[in-house]
């Protein structure tokens, strides 16, 4: 009797639900960016540089100045826009269910 497993399965079953997981916080990211002109939501890209790897980007020089906090020289203070927060705090969650469901 032989008994196998293959452990090129699992990896390419974390792989997959890995860069399905960060497709589904990205929409959730662009759900929550602040649209005055479009630019900065338009400006968007999800790459996967490298197995393992996620990128998420806005490509719009003052995309960290409205995502962060800010605190300005005379002391004033603006809370950022922090549209990726909500997708982060989930990701885990979404990561594990796709798993879940590629090893079925």
């Amino acid at each position: 009797m032989t008994f196998s497993l293959n452990l090129q399965a699992i990896v390419n079953a974390s792989q997959e639900a890995f860069e399905e997981a960060n497709r589904e916080i990205g929409e959730m990211f662009q759900a929550e960016v602040p649209v005055r002109t479009g630019a900065l939501k338009g400006s968007y890209e999800l790459t996967f540089p490298e197995p393992g790897i996620a990128e998420h980007q806005w490509n719009k020089e003052y995309s960290a100045y409205v995502h962060e906090d800010v605190t300005y020289k005379d002391g004033r203070t603006r809370e950022g826009r922090h549209w990726t927060r909500n997708g982060l705090a989930q990701y885990q969650e979404i990561y594990e269910r796709k798993l879940r469901e590629k090893l079925q």
